[in-house]
Order: structure tokens, then C-alpha cells, then sequence
């Protein structure tokens, strides 16, 4: 939401990435200037890039769920986004802390009019 949020604030247009991930995604690459400034705001925008690298360079390489949690807890957002963060800037293995993500897309499936892919809930 944050990514396409900057693209707004940017006057970028309407711009609903649709490959968020794989070959068809630009930003992570730097191929697209306003993919990776959406892509890097959306990061700062719940946990300062500062306070990211310095809880990576005190704690690197291993990021116990205590540390995390009181990270997150110090932030105020719910400790999957710091493991997301932590996994995105390659600083931790995406096989670690699965257990402090949580899926959203039943949640997001069940009140949504279609999934995304065109298929209808319910019908």
C-alpha cells in the first residue's frame, strides 16, 4: 500500500504494479527509478532506514525472536514487518522467523469482490 501510495504522492500516475515479484518486477533491480524510490519509501515508511541498519549491524547475524519482538514492539508495528524487512534487505534468510509472519490473504480474500486473479469468493 505504501509503495503505491509514493507513486501517488509522486504524481506518477495511476500505477498498480501487477508483478510484485519474479522477472516482471522492477525497483529491487534498480531498472526503474520509480520503482526502487516507491519500493524505498514504502520500507521507511513503518521502520526508519536508520534504525533498520542499526539493529542489523548490532544484532547481524542472528536475530533471536526476543530482539525482534522488542524492535518491533519499540516501533509499534506487529513483528512480521520486521522480519520482512530483515529478509528483504537479504539480512536474514527468508527460511527464518516464517513463525512471526502472518498470511493475509483469507482475511483479504473474504471481504474483496474478487482475489485479484478474477476469481469471486463465494460464488
Amino acid at each position: 500500500l505504501a509503495h503505491e501510495i509514493s507513486h501517488i504522492l509522486h504524481g506518477d500516475g495511476f500505477s498498480l504494479d501487477i508483478d510484485l515479484i519474479g522477472k516482471g518486477h522492477v525497483g529491487a533491480d534498480g531498472t526503474d527509478a520509480k520503482e526502487l524510490r516507491a519500493d524505498r519509501e514504502a520500507a521507511a515508511f513503518l521502520i526508519p532506514p536508520d534504525q533498520l541498519s542499526s539493529f542489523v549491524e548490532i544484532h547481524r547475524p542472528l536475530f533471536s525472536k526476543a530482539k525482534i519482538l522488542e524492535f518491533a514492539t519499540s516501533l509499534q508495528i506487529h513483528p512480521g514487518i520486521v522480519v520482512g524487512q530483515l529478509q528483504r534487505a537479504q539480512a536474514m534468510m527468508y527460511t527464518h522467523g516464517r513463525e512471526m509472519l502472518v498470511g493475509i490473504g483469507d482475511i483479504l480474500k473474504s471481504t474483496a469482490l474478487t482475489d485479484g486473479w478474477r476469481a469471486y469468493p463465494g460464488f
